[in-house]
């Protein structure tokens, strides 16, 4: 399954490229960084390469999800979908040997191992309050 979803990122990189070069402003960066129509081909025969690796059944998913969102792939770190920024269920926790989706925007989720960086807790700065003893003035 590791080897679907590396074939997907790859996927959907080459997608955004294509995408970019599809552009009708793509035609004069090509001629500026030197991109031709055979390194659209190339790239365009990659992908081929790649769609038969995926398989039909997570390729229909992933062009399904390319239609709704610019990224149909996104990393999950810490139990959240960083597609959405939503956190994920427990119980929907990665399981070994399947692709997983997340319950929200229903994106392929691939895991980032990076540990998340909290933030320091605020301090507080400046003297410390006072007790209050009691009301000035008050007559008992």
């Amino acid at each position: 399954m590791i080897a679907k979803l590396q074939a997907l990122l790859t996927l959907q990189e080459l997608d955004s490229l294509l995408d970019q070069l599809s552009e009708p402003a793509a035609g004069e960066e090509e001629r500026t960084v030197g991109s031709t129509a055979k390194a659209t081909k190339k790239l365009r025969s990659k992908r081929q390469t790649l769609v038969r690796e995926v398989g039909s059944e997570l390729l229909g998913r992933y062009e399904e999800l390319r239609r709704r969102y610019r990224r149909a792939v996104a990393p999950v770190r810490g139990g959240v979908c960083l597609g959405c920024n939503t956190r994920r269920p427990t119980k929907s926790a990665s399981r070994a040997g399947r692709v997983d989706t997340c319950e929200r925007c229903g994106r392929i989720l691939f895991p980032v191992q990076e540990p998340i960086a909290m933030p320091a807790a605020p301090t507080r700065r400046g003297k410390p309050r006072k007790q209050a003893s009691g009301r000035k003035g008050s007559v008992a």
